[in-house]
């Protein structure tokens, strides 16, 4: 099989198996759904690491975190499935977010997430 087929058959089927799993918290009453996007060794990745540690520890079990390194296969191929480009990106609940220092805040995710 040609691997350009193979890959966009990968890729489809990590965007479906992720979005399944997102729902909104306003429909559902479940967990708002985080998915970060990051590399190792890149400054603002690690930065904004700690930013979502400590909006776990405050939210608890109403946001849900996934940590994509887009390194690794399948963090690259969920990561280009979005049709991202910047390093760290987020998906909050279906909605993406490539690297901008205003949005990237606790306080601007805590506002996504409220």
């Amino acid at each position: 099989m040609n691997k350009s087929i193979l890959r966009f058959l990968v890729s489809a089927l990590l965007l479906i198996a992720f979005v399944g799993t997102v729902q909104s918290v306003g429909f559902s009453g479940e967990s708002v759904q985080i998915l970060y996007f990051y590399e190792d060794g890149c400054a603002d990745c690690n930065s904004f690491k700690f930013t979502l540690d400590i909006l776990e520890q405050k939210y608890g079990e109403s946001i849900e975190v996934s940590r994509m390194d887009v390194f690794t296969n399948d963090g690259w191929n969920l990561y280009k499935s979005f049709g991202l480009s910047k390093v760290p990106s987020m998906v909050i609940d279906g909605a993406v977010y490539q690297y901008d220092p205003a949005v990237f805040t606790k306080a601007a995710v805590e506002d996504i997430i409220d």
